[in-house]
Parts: structure tokens; sequence; C-alpha cells
């Protein structure tokens, strides 16, 4: 799977801690964004991803 990560951020004093991460599905790609403990958590685990996936996948086939 493709993965990019981006960290967003809405001003100077936002403290969500938003991240953006796009990975690609049978060669389309999906964005999902969520909140991260801290600004210095880690990206999304592959673990994580192949359940996003998953879900992602049996939401198109419903």
């Amino acid at each position: 799977m493709k993965n990019d990560v981006k960290v967003i951020e809405h001003n100077l004093s936002c403290r969500c801690h938003r991240r953006e991460e796009t990975f690609e599905i049978e060669g389309k790609s999906f964005t999902v964004q969520y909140s991260a403990k801290s600004a210095d958590s880690q990206p999304m685990s592959d673990h994580d991803k192949r359940v996003i996936a998953d879900a992602l996948k049996n939401y198109k086939n419903s």
C-alpha cells in the first residue's frame, strides 16, 4: 500500500494533532483524517492501515 502522511495545522495555536494519511487500495487513493495522541506520534501502523482498507472495501461492497 502506498502511504503519505500530512500534519494538519489549523492555525498557530492549534493543538489537535490532526493527521491525514492517503493510501492506495486496489489502485484508488483514499484519504483518512484522524487525531494523534501527540505531535510526535508515528504514522499509522501497517496493521491499522489494513483494518481501514478492509473497512473501506467492505463499505464499497455493501
